[in-house]
């Protein structure tokens, strides 16, 4: 499954320090999907991926 590589890429990168922070994709209280920002390794498993995953995350770079 997708969600399952992209969770273990990120723990890798964090873990590693090849990367400071992961730009992705998490649900808000309300349940919408909304951008999230990791920096530990704990909070990876906010992330998400399913059809509503379509904003452009470019822009918070």
């Amino acid at each position: 499954m997708v969600i399952k590589k992209i969770k273990t890429t990120a723990k890798d990168l964090l873990a590693d320090g090849s990367v400071s922070l992961i730009i992705g994709y998490g649900i808000n209280g309300l349940g919408d999907v909304t951008p999230v920002f990791i920096k530990d390794q704990d909070d990876v498993e906010k992330l998400v991926w399913n059809d509503h995953c379509y904003y452009n995350l470019t822009r918070y770079l």
